[in-house]
């Protein structure tokens, strides 16, 4: 959806602004600018791909450059026009709507008809927008105080403008990366775009601009109109501030985060969400029995506070819950925490709440559940008036997935509202040289490699997992990592040894980090019965693996069916084992899972969630 930004790069189609300028695009959002970018058509006429695969491209590349939001106003591809009216209006709604201050726009010397035609569509639509009178209906009027014209991928001109891009310039490659049905020379029929010699002629062509500047890098623009030097010293000033109080602690929120600090879905959630509010200025404390695995080194801005057990002759069962409670109270009086983020309904929200009762009132309380809190230990009888007693006493529920809260207003019998906030994930953990050497190592003979992460649970089904790669090897020698521990674990390993097949099948135990692994696989497996997200999935596309999964609980809002993966009933390896070898069968459909699964994964980058949870931080504070 079209919003309001501070700079908006718009393209004639998917990858032109990549192309012309996105290292400063990269670096103007790295530096805090709202950037957006706008493409005109969805590039439908290119020799390969189409325009659904274009537009998960699209959307890949623009994560990769840390855009606020990229769209497609749907113009034909091959008919830009600058006389057609119906198309300057509808840009001049899309300009009005985002009403930037300073544009991104294609020069009008380059050769291809629609570059041009663009160029002077935007030139006349950014005029036009300021007009009161233009078409009021779409819109108040919004002009652009700087219009900068980067050059098409066959032209070269003296630049008015030169950016240096050198420490963004890695964003800008992976942008490039993203569009493989373009440029990627495995990805369909040879075309010079994906020769490799265009791609390096661009790059030779900014290694020339950044010459000029004295950099190792840099994008070079014309000035369609008069250069401000008040909008450039605002457009590149070298550190943008934040758009809400995150200068220091003094301005920023002091939380306190709870969770279960071993290896699994939600001590990670937790972890990373706590990591990413420090980064942002905020205070966060850390109260948990051990150190969180994901924590590592203590960064400044965070404490860890650990909660110590009593062990008494009286006691058969340690009681942790109460400790927390204790811990959880002095932390907030020593600290002044204003607010306790408690990850895992059973202990952590009975104890937050005790730990109020123990201050008179307190901190406030959110909830965030993740899955078994409800489906599982919430669902026995045993813990279901507690459980429902911890949710009601909060001050805000969230839940993983729409699938989970509705199973805890099911299975509760409770009707308070429950935000649904999903998990993150930062495709930046994934390091292909690493993964690389992986790969290496599990598939020393270049066999297709399958990946499974899990905690070997009953409910993650790892014999299925097994089962599914039994049939795949049958038909198409492969290899398979099998990451995490757990109670299953014995029975797998048996498993692998009756079939025959523990020569292929590796079990890695706990890694650190994951997304190692994960991108090393060319298919992930997840075949859970019950699964309230699935956060391993979505860690796997993030770095362009797809994944074949069961379709149970909030898996589907993970993986798309077709669009980054397959998602089938439950048990239903045969099923499974015939999408994994499709994939590995077709490179053509394995590279258009990949480019869906990087763009769907970018969805639920870590900057879009963490300004939810921020949010409603804020809201509950009055901050």
């Amino acid at each position: 959806m079209v919003a309001a930004c501070d700079v908006l790069a718009v393209g004639a189609h998917p990858d032109d602004v990549e192309l012309g300028c996105g290292g400063t695009v990269a670096r103007l959002a790295a530096a805090g600018r709202r950037v957006a970018i706008l493409d005109l058509t969805a590039g439908e006429l290119g020799t390969r791909g189409d325009a659904p695969l274009r537009a998960a491209e699209a959307s890949a590349a623009a994560a990769a450059l840390g855009v606020l939001w990229r769209e497609c106003l749907g113009l034909p591809d091959g008919g830009l026009s600058r006389t057609d009216d119906g198309q300057l209006v509808a840009l001049v709604g899309a300009l009005r709507a985002a009403a930037p201050r300073a544009v991104l726009l294609p020069d009008d010397g380059d050769p291809h008809p629609d570059h041009a035609a663009a160029a002077e569509l935007v030139r006349r639509g950014s005029f036009l927008a300021g007009v009161a009178k233009y078409h009021p209906e779409r819109g108040a009027p919004s002009r652009p105080g700087l219009l900068l014209a980067y050059p098409g991928p066959r032209q070269l001109f003296q630049p008015a403008l030169v950016v240096d891009v050198s420490a963004a310039y890695g964003a800008k490659r992976a942008a490039l990366a993203a569009h493989a049905s373009q440029f990627d020379p495995g990805a369909g029929a040879a075309t010079h775009l994906a020769s490799g010699h265009f791609l390096a002629a661009i790059e030779g062509r900014d290694r020339a601009c950044g010459n000029l500047a004295g950099a190792e890098f840099a994008e070079g623009f014309a000035s369609p109109g008069t250069l401000a030097a008040d909008e450039l010293a605002w457009l590149f000033a070298p550190r943008v501030p934040d758009h809400g109080p995150r200068a220091g602690w003094e301005d920023g929120m002091r939380i306190g985060v709870t969770c279960y600090p071993t290896v699994g879905g939600s001590g990670t959630v937790a972890t990373e969400l706590g990591l990413e509010i420090a980064r942002r200025g905020h205070e966060v404390h850390f109260i948990c029995y051990a150190l969180p695995y994901r924590l590592g080194r203590v960064p400044p801005g965070v404490t860890f506070h650990e909660v110590s057990v009593p062990t008494y002759p009286l006691f058969s069962y340690p009681p942790y819950s109460l400790a927390l409670a204790s811990q959880m109270a002095d932390a907030v009086r020593t600290h002044g925490i204003e607010l306790l983020h408690v990850h895992y309904a059973i202990p952590h929200a009975i104890s937050a709440h005790l730990a109020r009762e123990i201050l008179g009132g307190g901190p406030k309380l959110i909830v965030t559940l993740h899955g078994t809190d409800i489906t599982v230990v919430g669902a026995d009888p045993s813990f279901l008036p507690i459980v429902r007693l911890g949710i009601e006493r909060a001050d805000a529920v969230t839940a993983v997935s729409r699938s989970l809260a509705r199973e805890t207003h099911e299975i509760l019998g409770i009707e308070r509202e429950i935000e649904v906030i999903p998990n993150f994930v930062d495709s930046d953990r994934c390091d292909p040289d690493f993964s690389a050497a992986y790969r290496r190592r599990l598939s020393p003979d270049g066999a297709p490699l399958l990946v499974h992460a899990s905690n070997f649970r009953p409910v993650k089904r790892v014999l299925d997992v097994l089962e599914v790669f039994r049939q795949v090897n049958e038909r198409l020698p492969a290899h398979l990592a099998m990451v995490g521990d757990g109670p299953e674990r014995p029975s797998a390993e048996r498993f692998v040894r009756d079939a025959g097949i523990a020569h292929r099948v590796e079990f890695l135990g706990n890694v650190s980090p994951v997304e190692g692994v994960m991108g090393a696989g060319d298919v992930f497996l997840l075949p859970s019965s019950e699964e309230s997200f699935g956060l391993a999935a979505l860690e796997a596309m993030a770095c362009g693996v797809p994944v074949v999964a069961s379709d149970a609980g909030g898996i589907p809002e993970a993986v798309e069916n077709g669009r980054g993966g397959f998602t089938l009933p439950v048990g239903d390896t045969a099923a499974m084992a015939a999408a994994v070898l499709r994939l590995l069968s077709d490179p053509e459909e394995m590279a258009r899972q990949k480019t869906f699964a990087r763009a769907h994964a970018a969805e639920f980058g870590t900057a879009r969630v963490v300004d939810r949870y921020e949010a409603l931080y804020r809201r509950l504070l009055g901050a």
